[in-house]
């Protein structure tokens, strides 16, 4: 699967929910409790491929994340990350139903002033290997990214407003590479993963194209009476060629 169908799992992988206002309330329109991944070749074909849960405490923190993974209808395995909140760092502990009991990883998320993630460092419990990625910000909007203590390999985000209209690759001393190019229209984005995680990314309005060198993605969204967006569905095909996959986001709140 290319990247930036992977993107959207990665957000839900990493998204924390920050929002201050009570979770059991449903004056937040951009809240959910839980969302479902479908996939398939076709709009009448898509199968549940995973669902995520999120557990809140009377803070509107997130304290658990369940991710179940399905193939061909059937349950493959459970991955839990418990949050712990520790003044400006956020530890989470990632475990799964083989043994709940043991974290294989434990992430280190270093928060800035204004609640954004400025590292993570990982550490794999299995075999103790560590990885630390770097953030940067201008303007409210994460703008650099890069991996352990080197500037020859991470992404930087370009923005128009609050929009962001390119990704490039840092390719060491072949410099910027360009990865992913994004088009808008005028519906607002109020899919909001969290305030300290994704809001440096979070484009003002939906996206609705997204180009790479080798993959197009169209987005079209269902939007419900007060803004909230309850679907999410990209048709994936070569630049300038038919639909051959898709993946449709179902947000439940």
């Amino acid at each position: 699967m290319s990247k930036s169908l992977n993107i959207i799992l990665l957000v839900g992988l990493f998204a924390l929910y920050g929002c201050e206002k009570d979770p059991t309330t449903n004056d937040e329109k951009t809240a959910f409790k839980s969302y479902s991944v479908y996939e398939g070749e076709s709009l009448t074909s898509m199968q549940l491929t995973n669902e995520f849960t999120f557990k809140f405490n009377a803070q509107g923190l997130l304290v658990l994340r369940t991710n179940r993974s399905y193939f061909n209808g059937l349950l493959q395995g459970t991955w839990y990350s418990d949050f712990q909140y520790q003044d400006n760092t956020i530890v989470e502990s990632r475990s799964s139903d083989m043994n709940m009991s043991v974290p294989y990883l434990r992430m280190f998320h270093l928060l800035n002033k204004d609640r954004l993630v400025v590292t993570d460092s990982i550490v794999v419990l299995s075999n103790s290997n560590n990885t630390v990625n770097h953030y940067t910000y201008e303007n409210g909007h994460r703008i650099y990214n890069y991996l352990d203590d080197t500037m020859n390999s991470g992404s930087v985000f370009a923005w128009k407003g609050d929009n962001q209209t390119h990704e490039y690759l840092i390719v060491g001393l072949m410099g910027r590479q360009e990865i992913a190019a994004y088009e808008y229209g005028n519906k607002l984005n109020t899919i909001d993963f969290g305030d300290f995680w994704l809001d440096g990314e979070k484009s003002k309005n939906l996206p609705e194209k997204c180009t790479e060198p080798n993959y197009e993605y169209t987005y079209t969204y269902k939007i419900e009476s007060d803004g909230f967006v309850s679907e999410r569905i990209t048709a994936v095909s070569s630049p300038g060629g038919a639909p051959y996959r898709y993946e449709k986001i179902v947000y439940h709140r």
